[in-house]
């Protein structure tokens, strides 16, 4: 087997940073979801909003490296249409689920729920591929399993109607990102990811003209709208892709435990939301067990064995 490479100290500490950055960038998006929600804006409209601008830009950046790298524009026909399929049927559900949910709970509160998602990736791994989970896996499944039902016990940021409705989108990104790993490679990361984008970016804007949703009408909608766009989705994307050519996708989706804490503390800076003391404990079981769950991964890939959650499929 292969040695691994070794990167350089300096530049494995900044690809941490960006890492970092860009876990803080997703962390954004139910904030800033929450923002264009204050101004009258509507789920529907918002995320086709959200994945028509980021859709739009990414596959603009597959056009650019594209050419500067002289490879093919897209993947063949065959794996072109099955992620345009992919964000169409799995994330586009996923997201609207989430993001319906987030009208009945608090940014930091549907952020923390979300990330359960590892504890469904196991599960899933267990039940549909038979593979075998280890009894510290099956402790931090426990662990984000009740970690979840005590923090929707507390009620505190939301009802338990949002609470199953972001519960509900976690299973459903777990099967996303099962199918992911496995479908995105063929294509490549970034022009897969744009496709994924474009897929859902179709079926948002057709339901927005359906529902005759309502769309950002004053400059509070807008920043909603852009921030999702521009910092939760393109930029956050963006940095995570060069964050990894300098530290390993295991090592990154360790890092991004952050991810819920950041959006926790930007629902209490930036929309005034409390956060109850069940409720931290609870969020605290969750992050806590996730944390143990994925760093087990990283250890896992480090050995040479393929890991079962990887976070870094693609944008959600």
């Amino acid at each position: 087997m292969a040695e691994p490479v070794q990167r350089d100290q300096s530049g494995r500490w900044v690809g941490v940073l960006l890492i970092v950055l860009s876990a803080s960038g997703f962390a954004s998006l139910p904030v800033f979801g929450k923002l264009a929600y204050a101004s009258g804006t509507e789920p529907i409209a918002l995320l086709a909003w959200r994945f028509g601008i980021a859709a739009a830009l990414m596959l603009m950046a597959t056009v650019v490296v594209s050419w500067r790298k002289g490879r093919p524009l897209l993947p063949p026909v065959r794996v072109t249409l099955t992620m345009l399929m992919l964000g169409a049927v799995l994330l586009t559900p996923e997201v609207l689920l989430f993001f319906v949910g987030l009208q009945r709970v608090s940014a930091g509160y549907a952020e923390t729920l979300l990330y359960v998602y590892p504890a469904w990736v196991v599960i899933i791994g267990a039940v549909a591929f038979r593979r075998r989970p280890s009894v510290i896996t099956v402790a931090c499944v426990i662990g984000a399993v009740a970690g979840a039902a005590i923090t929707v016990g507390a009620s505190y940021g939301g009802d338990t109607v949002g609470s199953i409705e972001v519960l509900g989108a976690a299973a459903i990104f777990a099967v996303y990102l099962v199918v992911a790993s496995r479908l995105i490679p063929q294509a490549g990361s970034l022009p897969g990811t744009a496709l994924v984008l474009t897929g859902a970016a179709v079926v948002f804007v057709v339901l927005a003209v359906v529902t005759d949703s309502r769309g950002p009408g004053d400059a509070g909608g807008w920043l909603g709208v852009l921030g999702m766009a521009l910092l939760g989705t393109v930029v956050a994307f963006g940095l995570l892709s060069v964050g990894l050519g300098r530290v390993s996708p295991s090592t990154a989706s360790v890092i991004s435990t952050l991810e819920p804490l950041v959006a926790v503390a930007l629902g209490v800076v930036v929309l005034g939301e409390g956060v109850g003391a069940q409720q931290v404990v609870g969020m605290a079981i969750i992050l806590l067990s996730v944390g143990i769950l994925l760093w087990g991964e990283s250890r896992a890939a480090d050995d040479g064995a393929a890991p079962l959650v990887n976070p870094f499929t693609a944008v959600e």
